[in-house]
């Protein structure tokens, strides 16, 4: 098991039994009350609780890290996107598609990393009362100077541009050309059929490759990044770490 995935499951079930301990005292209060109109009693109206300062802490850790895995899930996805074309019976042509393929990867890679640095500082917040802080801020340091770079030396090596809205690159602008030619209505078109053809092939398997390859890195540096974090909220035997105040021998 990976580090974000040890770290991600300790999270999540502490936030199951957290909220599934709210909700049953509600159930048992709503169910109460339906029984006392039922049998035409007075009933009191129920203020809605408010959080607590252990579930606003949960809360925190838990919709950022939703946040980070929506991203991993869509990353790893591209493998199964670009591999195939559905849309033969459209107007969409193959170089579009895969066009759209890439653009979307490169975009969903940015967003990983933005919401990668977004949590850090999340986690680091959420612990800015306790009297660990100054060690928290330490170790996480180093990360918050490294992420930027990790991300956009991974693109780079791809050849992709992190701030770039349109990708652009000669491979398939040499498939938009061929899928042009191929509808002139000459005696080339079926050249140009054949050559289109096996141009989205070649370009299809070299970005498959990139995306697998690159996904592979993403797990390894997110690994890492939530490694550290495992050890800043979790426990040695996976308990969430709640801010404490004072250190537990002081009076």
């Amino acid at each position: 098991m990976g580090s974000f995935t040890k770290y991600r499951n300790a999270v999540l079930k502490y936030s199951v039994i957290k909220t599934s301990q709210k909700t049953k005292k509600e159930h048992e209060e709503l169910e109460k009350k339906f029984i006392a109109q039922a049998l035409g009693e007075t009933t009191t109206s129920t203020k809605a609780s408010h959080p607590t300062k252990q579930e606003i802490f949960i809360s925190k850790l838990y919709r950022g890290l939703i946040e980070v895995h929506t991203s991993l899930e869509s990353l790893k996805a591209f493998e199964v996107y670009i591999s195939r074309f559905p849309y033969s019976k459209t107007t969409i042509s193959r170089s579009q598609y895969l066009r759209f393929i890439i653009e979307s990867y490169l975009h969903e890679f940015y967003i990983l990393k933005e919401r990668t640095n977004a949590y850090l500082t999340t986690v680091v917040r959420a612990y800015r009362s306790d009297y660990r802080h100054s060690i928290y801020v330490s170790k996480t340091k180093p990360l918050f100077k490294a992420i930027p770079n990790i991300f956009d030396n991974l693109l780079k090596a791809r050849g992709g541009h992190v701030h770039q809205s349109r990708y652009t690159d000669n491979d398939l602008d040499r498939l938009d050309a061929l899928e042009l030619y191929k509808t002139l209505g000459t005696d080339l078109d079926n050249v140009f059929y054949i050559l289109s053809e096996d141009h989205y092939k070649e370009i299809r398997k070299k970005w498959k490759g990139i995306i697998t390859s690159n996904n592979e890195s993403v797990d390894k540096v997110c690994d890492l990044i939530f490694g550290v974090l495992y050890t800043i909220v979790c426990t040695k035997s996976g308990n969430i770490r709640h801010p404490r105040i004072k250190k537990p021998n002081d009076q």
